[in-house]
Formats: structure tokens, sequence, C-alpha cells
């Protein structure tokens, strides 16, 4: 478990949040896409095959490399190749920058 620090936040009222980022790479799983869509590269400028994945079957510490789409009924979440998805405990997306983009 690690802490995560917050340097600036006003909150009205009484809240308790805990929020669970997994930031190690080596301790998550890879998931593997259901199917593939095409999607235009905002890095490359050029058509690339994106993974699909339902974000309902998504599991803690699972990672998603870009590009990618994660789907559920109300809306999509658009990974693209110069980042990585890791769902938290509570099913969060986090989205980690990659230091080398794949294009």
């Amino acid at each position: 478990r690690r802490n995560v620090v917050v340097e600036d936040a006003v909150l009205d009222g009484e809240y308790s949040v805990v929020i669970e980022h997994y930031t190690d790479h080596r301790a998550a799983s890879v998931r593997t896409p259901r199917e593939f869509r095409s999607v235009l590269c905002e890095i490359s400028r050029k058509w690339r095959k994106a993974g699909v994945f339902d974000r309902a079957d998504l599991n803690d510490g699972d990672h998603i490399i870009g590009p990618a789409l994660i789907i559920e009924p109300q809306t999509t979440t658009l990974v693209s190749s110069d980042f990585t998805a890791l769902i938290d405990g509570a099913g969060n997306i986090w989205m980690d920058r990659n230091e080398e983009p794949d294009q």
C-alpha cells in the first residue's frame, strides 16, 4: 500500500477518501483485448489497431497498454499510444504516461 500526497485541495464538509494507486507495472497483469478497432493515433497521425476492453471485466491490478478503448454503457475511455491505464482496487482508471510512446 502506498500513500498519495495531495499538494492542494479544498473540501467542503467531512470526507474520508482512500486512494490506492498501482505504479509497479511488474505487479500488474496485462489484459488481452476482446477485439480490435481502428483509431487515428494522435502521436503518429496514422491509423492504428486499438484493443477493446469491457470495463466491467477489468480487475484490481490490471494494466492496459495504449492504444486501447475501455468501453462501458455510458462512456468510452481512450488510452492513447503514449499511456498505460492501470486499474486500482476501487475500479478507478489511472493513466500513466509511458516514457517512450509506442508509435
